[in-house]
């Protein structure tokens, strides 16, 4: 949905204040929203003209209220991946950090070439099958 200019710059301008107050960067943005780095410092220079999903998911992982006048339709997927997260998190902020740090390992291992993932993984013949 195509956004007004004072919605925009509204939004634009949120969208620094939060950078700085938080002293984020785009790819931390990157990794929290799963919005590739390239379109996060678009969308963060206030480049954008309409309220996509990759925008979103950046507000949604910055903290920062939807217009839901303005914003998609729900994603079921989204919803239930939230959900299952928070049925992870006890609440506390070591357990967020906790379990930020485990998001950000699997980012950094999807990122990863196929071949060099499955290389990491066990050979059939190295895992033991007798009862312990």
């Amino acid at each position: 949905m195509k956004l007004s200019v004072k919605s925009r710059e509204n939004l634009a301008r949120q969208l620094r204040e939060v950078i700085k107050e938080r002293e984020v960067t785009y790819a931390e943005i990157a990794s929290l929203s799963g919005v590739h780095p390239s379109q996060v410092s678009r969308i963060c220079r206030g480049e954008f003209k309409t309220a996509s999903a990759n925008l979103v998911q950046i507000c949604t992982a910055l903290g920062l209220a939807e217009d839901r006048s303005t914003s998609p339709a729900p994603n079921p997927s989204r919803q239930l991946l939230e959900k299952s997260i928070g049925a992870l998190w006890d609440q506390t902020p070591e357990d967020a950090d906790r379990l930020l740090k485990l998001m950000r390992q699997l980012a950094e291992l999807r990122r990863q070439p196929r071949k060099r993932r499955l290389s990491a993984l066990p050979r059939a013949s190295a895992i033991r099958t007798d009862p312990c």
